[in-house]
């Protein structure tokens, strides 16, 4: 089963595709992430803001999440402050639906 979908550029999927990128970091705080996990990896341009249907998903195993001590404080421009981001590291493997 599918646990969800998550926009990701393309050259990142052409490296998970050939293996030279198996972990990441990510937001934690609108997923629940799990260890055994398969998640597609859906093909999505920054530029335009939307997704490419001429490329084809990629599906993705965790088999490791690491979860940063604290928040990430993010400052912003001037004096305002973003509030904390939690980020974890996840590990992953090529996987089949």
């Amino acid at each position: 089963m599918i646990a969800g979908q998550l926009k990701t550029w393309p050259g990142d999927l052409d490296q998970i595709q050939q293996g030279s990128k198996r972990a990441e970091v990510r937001r934690c705080d609108d997923r629940n992430f799990r260890v055994g996990q398969v998640w597609e990896l859906v093909p999505w341009d920054p530029a335009t803001a939307q997704g490419l249907p001429s490329l084809d998903s990629v599906f993705i195993r965790i088999t490791h999440i690491e979860r940063m001590a604290g928040p990430l404080i993010v400052a912003g421009v001037g004096r305002r402050v973003q509030p904390a981001i939690p980020l974890a590291v996840l590990s992953f493997e090529l996987a089949t639906r």
